[in-house]
């Protein structure tokens, strides 16, 4: 059993849903990989400022879509 504990970074945003980032969810990836982070838990924002009331069901999607690729390409 390894007893080394775990990196992982508890807050972070990607650019293509998060305003507050300029960084996309592969280079985000790819650098807390480089750093030696064991994982990470994306947290991007989800604000009624971010899209009009009747297009929430679209930034729904588009919010699911981020972390699912993320999660996809995290995985690979």
């Amino acid at each position: 059993m390894n007893d080394k504990p775990l990196k992982i970074d508890m807050h972070l945003h990607s650019s293509g849903i998060s305003i507050c980032s300029r960084v996309s969810y592969k280079r985000l990836i790819d650098e807390k990989l480089a750093q030696g982070y064991d994982g990470g838990v994306l947290t991007n924002h989800c604000d009624r400022g971010y899209y009009e009331p009747p297009l929430h069901p679209d930034f729904a999607r588009r919010f699911v879509d981020e972390y699912e690729n993320a999660k996809a390409y995290a995985d690979d």
